[in-house]
């Protein structure tokens, strides 16, 4: 067995048993933590699919309480199943081109309307079709869909578009909530 000889630590000039590189088991501990605090973490990125998810959550939310800010008493479904919704927390931001289908339309505030639960579910696109000629005219609604009608398919998103629509509807719902 090696005796191990005890020898003057270079850091703090004690005489004690030689850990790492001249200094004792003390001193080595403290300057390997201090190597490992001053290492600059890396700030983990959400994944895309989540940051599209609350992009898209913060986006209808801010679509619903727009709709009653502007109409206080209520307003009824877009489908035109004749509901009257009267909260914002009552109901969904129904899109007229499907955001399975148009995924660049997904953050179109012309696209996107307050429906009933019951109807969102159900998805009947002609009656929401009728309901926003009768709302908005049939130019508004051929438009629309002509807008869009080159660019279905699939699409790439970008991160930093994610964050910043996500960020901004953050800040709309916020200045809302106060008007609510």
């Amino acid at each position: 067995m090696i005796k191990r000889r005890k020898k003057e630590c270079n850091v703090c000039g004690q005489v004690k048993f030689i850990f790492s590189k001249g200094r004792c088991e003390y001193c080595a501990k403290i300057s390997y933590a201090k190597k490992m605090g001053t290492k600059k973490s890396k700030r983990k990125l959400q994944k895309l699919s989540n940051l599209k998810k609350d992009a898209r959550m913060f986006f209808q939310r801010y679509i619903r309480m727009q709709t009653f800010v502007e109409n206080p008493g209520g307003v009824y479904c877009a489908y035109g199943c004749g509901k009257l919704i009267t909260s914002y927390k009552a109901c969904d931001a129904g899109h007229y081109l499907k955001a399975e289908l148009y995924p660049d339309a997904i953050f179109d505030e012309d696209n996107v309307h307050v429906v009933c639960k019951g109807c969102n579910i159900r998805d009947p696109l002609l009656e929401y079709r009728q309901e926003l000629i009768k709302r908005h005219g049939s130019d508004f609604v051929t438009a629309l869909e002509d807008k869009y009608k080159l660019n279905r398919g699939t699409y790439k998103w970008d991160r930093n578009f994610l964050e910043e629509i996500k960020r901004s509807y953050k800040e709309k719902c916020k200045e809302l909530e106060h008007m609510l």
